[in-house]
């Protein structure tokens, strides 16, 4: 995959996930088994851009609500 089609494809899945009360790792492993060209390093790069985001809008999520 070209680095525009993994970010393409966490930015999809990062709204599934935020959307839904399902585990991230489920959607990704779903989507990746569903998916049988990524490569492993594809699938490195889109856990490691998943999680990175999701911690951060976990982090800013939590401020807000202080907020």
């Amino acid at each position: 995959m070209r680095i525009g089609a993994v970010l393409v494809t966490s930015i999809e899945l990062l709204e599934k996930i935020i959307n839904t009360q399902i585990s991230a790792k489920l959607i990704i492993r779903n989507y990746i088994n569903e998916n049988k060209f990524i490569g492993s390093k594809d699938k490195k790069l889109i856990y490691q851009v998943l999680f990175d985001t999701l911690k951060k809008y976990s982090n800013l999520e939590g401020i807000c609500k202080k907020k």
